[in-house]
């Protein structure tokens, strides 16, 4: 295809003031005036703590990989949604719970061309500058344990994407990130375009076996104390009081690692609980001298065994079954359950309270737990429009790090 005049201008600059400009500019079929919600799908991004940024559980995936997608681009209009990219976006989504859903169809009478008209592209709704951002498009052009190149891209069947002024093709990774003159500068959304087999959700990223990952360092936080966290990430400040605390080491040591994104096990909440009513109060040590039941999933050998018998002789815990025979050392702390450990750890005087979130109902079994949490300071829910607390949603080691230095006034 020829360039239109000023293209064949911007070339000739292109030419006289850097080496290349890449080939944004003869790729003129490219998504070029991406405004996000022009069908209507547009899903409000939540109003949630920390601006929304959450430290993603993300995956690797065992088996064979594909290659780069091909340069697709759409050749008809039919708007309707494929399953490769509604899964991607419910991934993300689900990843990231204070983003936003930007639409995935577009009508064939709208705007210039497009894989939107074809459902084959998704606008993810993340303000520029988004750690978020960062972090996704880092694991989705990042090598994977065999060396190959931008491995989780390939396994979806990204096409391209455009972020901030600029695209990355997968037909033309050499080139790496390029400049993007499109009309819409993608600084309020990251565009993602298929090929036709991730976007048939045949690509292998949902066909071969995934194991979820939530501790590695990521290049944000080279410079942090913990290197899996970015400042401003959840839980940040308050893992960094923990630590200083002598509370917590974080989960590994070389590199220092907190896990902010994994979820926090009952074992060790234990652990965290024991040294936060120390350090709190030495005094409280003298719960820990009576009487514990024996829990028979709690052998001696376990690393968390004199946690989980301090706490259950404080009355923290009362185990996990209702004869309060094992105490399920792995499984991960909700949301809802650790309001009830904390209550009990600091001996609170549990409020009444009125109805403040609209997943929490005075029926809940631990509506004045949740309820007192909030009357304290301790939380504003996971969103706010509506209120929302999310009780028995898995409770991460970044959440909880917030949980437990607010209750103890570190």
């Amino acid at each position: 295809m020829r360039p239109s005049a000023p293209l064949r201008t911007v070339f000739w600059l292109c030419a006289l003031a850097v080496a290349g400009c890449g080939d944004e500019l003869t790729d003129e079929e490219i998504e070029q005036d991406d405004v996000p919600n022009l069908d209507g799908q547009r899903q409000a991004m939540g109003a949630c703590l920390n601006n929304g940024d959450y430290l993603p559980t993300l995956y690797r995936v065992e088996g064979s990989i594909e290659g780069y997608s091909p340069k697709q681009l759409q050749g008809t209009c039919a708007p309707q949604s494929r399953p490769g990219v509604r899964a991607f976006r419910d991934l993300v989504l689900q990843t990231y719970p204070c983003t936003g859903d930007g639409g995935i169809v577009r009508a064939c009478n709208v705007g210039g061309n497009s894989e939107h008209k074809e459902g084959r592209a998704w606008d993810w709704m993340v303000s520029y500058p988004s750690a978020a951002a960062t972090q996704l498009l880092s694991w989705l052009l990042a090598p994977d344990d065999s060396g190959n190149q931008h491995a989780m891209a390939r396994r979806l069947g990204v096409m391209y994407m455009i972020w901030n002024r600029q695209a990355w093709r997968a037909y033309n990774t050499g080139a790496g990130w390029q400049p993007y003159y499109g009309k819409s500068p993608h600084t309020d959304h990251v565009h993602f375009s298929f090929g036709w087999h991730g976007a048939s959700g045949k690509a292998s990223f949902w066909s071969h076996t995934k194991h979820r990952i939530c501790n590695q360092a990521v290049p944000e936080a080279a410079g942090e104390l913990f290197k899996d966290m970015p400042a401003g990430s959840t839980g940040y400040q308050e893992a960094k009081k923990l630590y200083n605390a002598g509370i917590t080491s974080g989960c590994q040591v070389s590199p220092t690692l907190f896990c902010a994104a994994c979820p926090l096990t009952r074992a060790q909440m234990a652990t965290l609980l024991v040294r936060s009513m120390l350090a709190f109060d030495p005094g409280s040590g003298s719960r820990f001298n009576g009487p514990a039941p024996s829990f028979g999933d709690v052998p001696q050998d376990h690393p968390h065994r004199a946690a989980i018998q301090n706490i259950a002789a404080a009355g923290v815990t009362l185990g996990c079954t209702p004869d309060g025979s094992k105490f399920c050392p792995e499984q991960p702390v909700t949301r809802g359950q650790m309001a009830a450990f904390l209550g009990r750890a600091r001996q609170w005087q549990l409020v009444p309270g009125s109805q403040t979130f609209a997943d929490v109902p005075s029926i809940h079994r631990f509506y004045r737990e949740i309820e007192t949490l909030h009357a304290l300071g301790i939380t504003s829910g996971c969103k706010s429009s509506p209120p929302a607390y999310c009780p028995d949603a898995t409770l991460t080691r970044g959440q909880a790090a917030v949980f437990i230095a607010r209750a103890f006034g570190l």
